[in-house]
C-alpha cells in the first residue's frame, strides 16, 4: 500500500493548478488580449488561480467547468458572482438541483441575453440619439 503525506498530496495539487494555469492562460490571452495586456501575465495567472478557488466554492471542481468559470469572470468582472452589476449570478450559481454544469451553462445563457440587449440598447441609441434601459 502506498502511503502518501498530506505534503505530498499538497505537492501533486500545486503541480495539478500549475498545469491546469499554463493550459488557461493562453486561452485567456487569445480570447481577452486587452485585458491581458492591461493586467500583465502574472495578475492574469493570479486571476486564474483565484477563479479556480472561487468556483470551488460553488462546487465547481471539473477542469471544464472551471475553465468556464474563469472565461464568465473575464466576461463581466472578476467578482460577478458578488458584484451589483450581476446580481443574478450568485442565484444561479446557488441554485439548489443544478449540476455545476447546469448553473455554468443558465450562467451563458444570461450573459449572452445581456449581451443582446447590450447590443439592442447601443443600436438603439445609435438610431435616436437615446440610450434607453429597461
Amino acid at each position: 500500500m502506498i502511503i502518501l503525506r498530506d505534503q505530498q498530496v499538497e505537492a501533486f495539487e500545486d503541480a495539478r493548478l500549475q498545469s491546469f494555469e499554463d493550459r488557461m492562460f493562453p486561452h485567456i490571452r487569445r480570447e481577452f488580449p486587452a485585458q491581458v495586456e492591461d493586467l500583465g501575465e502574472a495578475e492574469t495567472r493570479e486571476v486564474i488561480c483565484s477563479g479556480v478557488e472561487v468556483a470551488a466554492q460553488y462546487g465547481i471542481e471539473s477542469e471544464q467547468d472551471v475553465g468556464q468559470y474563469i472565461l464568465l469572470m473575464f466576461v463581466h468582472d472578476f467578482d460577478f458572482d458578488r458584484s451589483p452589476e450581476t446580481p443574478w449570478a450568485h442565484e444561479i450559481l446557488t441554485r439548489p438541483g443544478l449540476t455545476p454544469s447546469e448553473r455554468l451553462n443558465a450562467l451563458w445563457e444570461r450573459t449572452a441575453a445581456d449581451l443582446d440587449q447590450d447590443e439592442e440598447d447601443t443600436s438603439d441609441a445609435r438610431t435616436t440619439g437615446f440610450h434607453s434601459r429597461a
